[in-house]
């Protein structure tokens, strides 16, 4: 390490610098402990605990870094690195795991939600509210009600078996709206 590296190095911010020494300490801890830490990077168990003291000027290097975490899945450098960006890691889930039981309820409730929002927001452009938009308004609030509720059950107890009756629900009320869409749009509809 030549002297301007080591010079920057002491300069940086106290609070960075013990917080570099905590994910150091914190990954060699998952690593279970200096000597096996030490093993797993190639270098000296003494080496390896400079890394962690914070009265020692020794900062681990990205490669041991590197190192510990892929052979432990430790987080502390992660984190640390999201956080100084401004961000929060969070775990990838196995591309193979299903979705959770919930999901679909879930999603539906957000779709009754944007959607009762974009009718109180279109009711309100003009300033007043006219008895159609009214209705419109009153429907989609009861529809986002049973996708409230369709919620509510699904995320109950372990889910599965209320995930699929609330799937059942939003295609009532999805099939409820492509009729009334269907038949306003049909030859032998409303608008014929």
């Amino acid at each position: 390490m030549t002297a301007a590296t080591k010079s920057s190095l002491r300069s940086l911010p106290p609070g960075l610098r013990a917080a570099l020494k905590h994910a150091a300490l914190r990954l060699i801890a998952e690593a279970g402990g200096i000597h096996e830490a030490a093993k797993l990077a190639g270098i000296s168990p003494a080496q390896m605990g400079r890394y962690q003291a914070g009265s020692e000027p020794d900062l681990m290097p990205l490669d041991v870094a590197l190192v510990l975490t892929a052979a432990t899945g430790g987080e502390s450098f992660g984190d640390l690195f999201a956080d100084l960006a401004g961000c929060r890691l969070v775990a990838q889930r196995e591309a193979d795991e299903p979705a959770p039981a919930e999901m679909p309820a879930l999603m539906g409730g957000l779709s009754e939600a944007a959607e009762v929002i974009h009718l109180i927001g279109a009711a309100l452009a003009d300033g007043v509210i006219s008895p159609t938009e009214r209705g419109q308004i009153r429907r989609g609030v009861a529809d986002l009600k049973d996708q409230l509720s369709d919620i509510e059950r699904a995320t109950a107890g372990d889910g599965a078996q209320a995930a699929r009756s609330a799937v059942a629900g939003q295609s009532r009320a999805q099939a409820a709206r492509s009729a009334v869409a269907q038949k306003a749009t049909s030859p032998k509809g409303w608008r014929s």
